[in-house]
């Protein structure tokens, strides 16, 4: 199971840098995204910052697994946002 204290804190995300690790047969990454999100018609497209969490079974580096067997999901970028990425990795299986 993985803790909180397990994927750095919330700081070590505000430098870009992406976080690996692994668990009961199972790996995830977790980064820092700037997406653009559509704003109102004639106004400039927003940017939005999320976490990123990918996981995948642990017999393959990300950058070797398809992307079809690697599981994404957005999160807030909070502290708050942090913690549900760590539930979420707890709480989904990977087939």
């Amino acid at each position: 199971m993985v803790d909180i204290k397990d994927v750095l804190s919330f700081n070590y995300y505000t430098y870009k840098k992406p976080f690996t690790g692994s668990d009961n047969g199972k790996r995830y990454r977790i980064v820092r995204l700037e997406k653009e999100v559509q704003a109102e018609e004639g106004t400039e497209p927003k940017k939005e910052v999320v976490f990123k969490a990918f996981l995948w079974k642990d017999f393959l580096a990300f950058e070797k697994t398809s992307e079809e067997e690697i599981l994404t999901k957005e999160f807030e970028f909070t502290p708050d946002g942090l913690g549900e990425v760590v539930a979420w990795i707890n709480e989904t299986d990977v087939e």
